[in-house]
C-alpha cells in the first residue's frame, strides 16, 4: 500500500514537472491590444512581426493623433487598450503626467540613447518621423509645375486647387506641420502664411496619412503627409517623389507604453515583453523600412537610402503641450472652412 502510494506520487510529480516543460511562457499566447498614432500601412505588418518575435499577438488599432488623444481622455482612466505602440512623444509626456502610464524600467532599452527614453521609465522612444511634403510626379510633369523647394513656394497663384493637407484639428503630423511653421516664421508670420496657403489648398484631411493617397491616386498634385505614408507609397509603386523644403521640417518621436489600467499580471508581463522586443535591433530593422530614423544604434533607418532631412533644431515638446488648444483653436478660427 504504501509503494502503491510512492509510486503514485512519483507520478504525479512527473506529470506536474511535464507540464511545467511543455507549457509556454507567462506572456505566450496572450492577446493585447494596442492604441497608435501611427499609420496602418506601418502597424499591420509591424504586429506581424512582434508576434513572430514574441509569440504574443497584438490587436492594434491606428488612428489619427488627434483622435488618439479623444479617445484617451474619453476612457481615462480605464484605458480600454494594454499598450500603446507609436503615441507621439508630446502625447507620452502627458499620459505620465495624468499618472496613465506604468512605470517600467527595461533592460532591453540600455542600447536606447538617453535621448530617446523617459528619464523615469515611463516610456521609450523607438523611431523618428515628419510630416513631410510630396508630389505626384507624373501630374507634375503634365501641368508644368515645378517641385517645390521652399514652404513659400507653395503660395503661389497657381497652386491652387492643387494641395492636400490634414487638420491639426484631428491629425498629429498637421499640428506639427503648424508647430514647425511658427517656430520657422514666428506665430503672426505664420498665420499670415497660412491664409495665403489656404486659398490653394483643395481638402483638409482628418488624418496625416490621408493627403499620401489622394496624392498616389492623382486626386492631387501636392500634399503635405508623413514620413512613414509617403514611404510606404512609395514602395508599392505610386509616382510620388518628397519635395523637401530648404527651410526644414519639424519632426516627432514615437513613443511605446504601458496604461495603468492593464491590470491582469498575464497581460502586463505580454505588454512587458512586446516593449521589450520593439527595442530590438530585428523590430526596428523593420519599421526602419517606414522611418527615416530608428534609435536602435544597430539598427538602420530610410534615411540612409533617402537621405537625411533638415530638421528643424531643437523642438520643445513642453512648449508643443503648452500651446496646442491655443493654436489649434486659432487655427480653426481662420480656417475650417473646407
Amino acid at each position: 500500500m504504501k509503494e502503491h502510494t510512492i509510486s503514485r506520487c512519483i507520478l504525479f510529480l512527473g506529470l506536474v514537472m511535464l507540464s511545467l516543460v511543455l507549457a509556454p511562457p507567462l506572456a505566450m499566447g496572450i492577446e493585447i491590444s494596442s492604441y497608435s498614432v501611427s499609420d496602418k500601412v506601418m502597424m499591420d505588418p509591424a504586429c506581424e512581426v512582434i508576434k513572430k518575435g514574441t509569440g504574443i499577438t497584438v490587436s492594434n488599432l491606428s488612428m489619427a493623433g488627434g483622435v488618439f488623444w479623444s479617445r484617451v481622455k474619453a476612457e481615462k482612466p480605464n484605458i480600454q487598450a494594454d499598450i500603446a505602440i507609436g503615441a507621439n512623444i508630446a502625447q507620452a509626456i502627458e499620459l505620465k503626467g495624468m499618472g496613465l502610464l506604468i512605470q517600467y524600467k527595461s533592460k532591453a532599452w540600455e542600447a536606447i540613447p538617453e535621448e530617446f527614453k523617459d528619464k523615469d521609465g515611463y516610456f521609450y522612444c523607438d523611431s523618428m518621423w515628419m510630416p513631410i511634403p510630396i508630389v505626384n510626379t507624373e501630374l507634375i510633369k503634365k501641368k508644368g509645375l515645378p517641385i517645390p523647394k521652399s514652404w513659400y513656394d507653395i503660395t503661389d497663384p497657381r497652386w491652387k486647387g492643387e494641395i492636400a493637407m490634414p487638420s491639426p484639428l484631428t491629425s498629429s503630423s498637421a499640428y506639427l506641420t503648424l508647430l514647425g511653421l511658427v517656430r520657422l516664421m514666428g506665430e503672426d508670420k505664420a498665420f499670415d502664411y497660412l491664409e495665403k496657403l489656404h486659398k490653394n489648398v483643395a481638402q483638409y484631411t482628418k488624418s496625416g496619412g490621408a493627403p499620401a493617397m489622394l496624392v498616389a491616386r492623382g486626386e492631387v498634385t501636392f500634399g503635405i503627409t508623413d514620413t512613414t505614408s509617403t514611404y510606404a507609397r512609395i514602395k508599392e509603386g505610386f509616382p510620388i517623389a518628397v519635395a523637401a523644403p530648404k527651410e526644414g521640417v519639424a519632426y516627432s518621436l514615437s513613443a511605446n507604453c504601458i496604461f495603468t489600467s492593464t491590470k491582469d499580471p498575464k497581460r502586463l508581463a505580454a505588454c512587458k515583453k512586446v516593449l521589450d522586443y520593439t527595442a530590438s535591433k530585428e523590430y526596428q530593422s523593420f519599421i526602419g523600412t517606414f522611418r527615416p530614423k530608428v534609435t536602435n544604434p544597430e539598427a538602420i533607418g530610410l534615411e540612409k537610402q533617402y537621405g537625411r532631412l533638415t530638421l528643424l533644431k531643437d523642438f520643445d515638446y513642453q512648449w508643443v503641450i503648452e500651446n496646442k488648444k491655443r493654436l489649434q483653436d486659432k487655427w480653426k478660427e481662420h480656417f475650417q472652412t473646407k
